[in-house]
């Protein structure tokens, strides 16, 4: 994975953070199994957005910028809650504190994201163990 930007290739190492491995494992831990296919195919939208700008070293800072933001933003406002509040509700705010301030930031432009990508980020993050909803 050398072909990408070091803000970026950071995220491409692993941060275990228990013996929980692979998105649907740790979607199943917390009592999120509907959520598995959807969480699949966004994660893989994601990693196929990833794989379509890998050329690109400006928009690979971006998309650095952006998991960086989201994972700072889960952490302080999503994980506090996560074993205080069902999981409807945690998705209510990692909707409108975490999906669309990237949207809103992000504007449009020639590179641009969706719910779909952004989405995808949270699950790719969560592969990749730096983000986790069970505590």
């Amino acid at each position: 994975m050398r072909d990408f930007v070091d803000n970026l290739q950071y995220y491409f190492q692993q941060n275990p953070y228990d013996d929980v491995v692979g998105l649907e494992a740790k979607l199943e831990r917390s009592g999120r199994s509907a959520q598995i296919r959807s969480a699949l195919r966004k994660k893989e939208a994601f990693s196929k957005l990833l794989e379509k700008w890998r050329s690109y070293p400006a928009a690979q800072e971006i998309i650095a910028y952006f998991l960086t933001k989201i994972e700072s933003s889960f952490e302080t406002e999503v994980l506090p809650l996560i074993d205080k509040i069902p999981p409807e509700e945690i998705d209510v705010i990692i909707k409108e504190r975490l999906i669309e301030p990237v949207l809103n930031e992000m504007g449009n432009g020639p590179f641009v994201l969706n719910y779909l990508n952004v989405g995808g980020m949270i699950y790719w993050l969560a592969e990749q163990c730096y983000i986790r909803w069970h505590v």
